[in-house]
């Protein structure tokens, strides 16, 4: 019985194994479908675009939309002994935002194109709650490593058979079967678990280190500049979070003097190799430069100043028409504002862009508190993914995307707005076994203890 409360069925190498496979499966069937890349981004057209949205969609992703809602109402309706509970105000900001994004229903201009969105959000949200049943945060942070590097391995692998690999080749970018961008995300994530299982001091730390290596090797290799610097602001910022203030003030005091120093011992050649280092050898006036996205952001702006409340309907502003209207005004074939927060003003209005902004802010405000109190690796890992989610959402188009990585944020998310309870604990603590109570704050396992509920803490935060 005791080793029942204590989870041990939902060990590593028992429980979490089948659902790891299965997501891992179902998201690269999602997102990959064999389409082999070519090492050079290839830019479609507006009417290619407006084809692709106009269409019902791949009939893999439907399947795999279907699979995960089918997966997550079996769990939720098969385990009727625990039920997730809101865990303060970020429980009920999520809970809002979800009704009023179901509710943008009523206005949106497709309804169609909304529903398919709003069916994909109420399949993400019942697979994240059905897995966080099962999941602890350390068996979260193997899940994003397993599934990034199975994508990134099998991404390799197609590019040397294909002879696409060519990272020396002027303006390569490494795409594995999906675009650069989203392989981008896939890499920073591998990257942010490894270093996060590394610090755990668990059994296989220098292979999980080197794990996170890889990611960040083939991160640079994607060329993408918003994961990039994302990935390593957030990975400073979780460096730097148990620092004092004096701390920080030297560190960006030595930062600055080093800089100065370099800026004289170089002359003028520095800032040429630091702008291409920053770019990552991207120098160049495509459309996928920033002036490109300032001219994007514009256009979609003056959609948003006409709706500004409520939006035009959650996920469905890129109809075939503004797709096509807003592509010639570009000059360029867009099918996405590349800016999460603007997404969301589209779709869901000011109104659900800033209870969304809520959300991201008090969790991340959450997570750094419970870092600095319990200095936990995993902790750590869910503050860094957390801060990356809402750094490269404001040059990319990732905030609702059936990707890993925003899966990995849903799942981080409900753990720190919800929490799973059983009628066992509540019994324990009434009958003050308090010993037992306490001993279920932290998942059976090897390596650092991990935190549960708020990550598992029994009082919000």
């Amino acid at each position: 019985m005791r080793a029942r409360l204590m989870g041990s069925r939902h060990r590593w190498g028992m429980g979490p194994w089948p659902t790891v496979l299965f997501l891992t499966t179902l998201f690269f069937i999602t997102n990959q479908g064999l389409n082999f890349g070519s090492g050079q981004v290839v830019v479609p057209t507006a009417q290619e675009i407006a084809e692709s949205t106009a269409g019902s969609g791949s009939l893999e992703k439907q399947i795999s939309m279907v699979a995960l809602a089918a997966f997550g109402l079996t769990v939720l309706l098969g385990q009727r002994g625990t039920r997730p509970k809101v865990n303060g105000a970020l429980g009920w900001l999520i809970l809002s935002f979800l009704v009023w994004a179901f509710a943008s229903l009523a206005w949106a201009d497709d309804k169609i194109i909304a529903s398919k969105r709003l069916c994909i959000l109420a399949a993400f949200c019942l697979g994240a709650l059905a897995v966080n049943k099962s999941f602890s945060l350390r068996d979260i942070v193997r899940f994003s490593l397993f599934s990034c590097s199975t994508t990134l391995l099998l991404g390799f692998l197609v590019e040397v058979a294909h002879g696409e690999f060519q990272p020396f080749q002027e303006g390569y970018r490494f795409c594995g079967m999906i675009h650069p961008n989203p392989q981008g995300w896939n890499c920073a994530l591998l990257f942010l678990s490894g270093i996060a299982l590394g610090r755990t001091g668990e059994k296989g730390r220098r292979f999980f280190l080197a794990c996170g290596l890889v990611g960040f090797v083939f991160l640079i290799l994607t060329r993408s500049r918003g994961a990039w610097a994302a990935a390593l602001l957030s990975l400073v910022m979780l460096w730097s979070a148990g620092w004092t203030r004096a701390r920080k003030l030297v560190a960006c005091y030595i930062a600055a003097l080093a800089f100065v120093l370099a800026l004289l011992v170089t002359g003028d050649a520095l800032y040429p190799a630091l702008r291409k280092a920053i770019l990552l050898g991207r120098d160049d006036e495509s459309t996928e430069t920033l002036n490109g996205r300032v001219r994007l952001w514009d256009e979609a702006f003056s959609y948003a100043s006409r709706r500004p409340i409520q939006g035009y309907g959650y996920d469905s502003f890129w109809t075939p028409q503004h797709e096509l209207d807003i592509s010639e005004a570009v000059g360029w074939g867009v099918g996405a504002a590349h800016n999460g927060y603007l997404d969301l003003v589209l779709g869901v209005g000011l109104v659900g862009a800033a209870i969304y902004v809520s959300i991201l802010l008090l969790s991340i405000a959450r997570s750094l508190l419970l870092f600095r109190r319990h200095r936990n690796g995993l902790v750590g890992f869910a503050l860094a993914v957390l801060v990356f989610y809402a750094l490269v959402m404001s040059i990319d188009g990732i905030a609702m995307g059936p990707t890993i990585p925003t899966f990995v944020v849903f799942l981080l998310l409900l753990k720190l707005g919800f929490r799973m309870e059983e009628p066992r604990l509540h019994m324990l603590a009434r009958n003050g076994n308090s010993t037992s109570v306490a001993s279920q704050s932290f998942r059976a396992g090897h390596g650092e203890p991990e935190p549960r509920g708020h990550f598992g803490f029994q009082r919000p935060i």
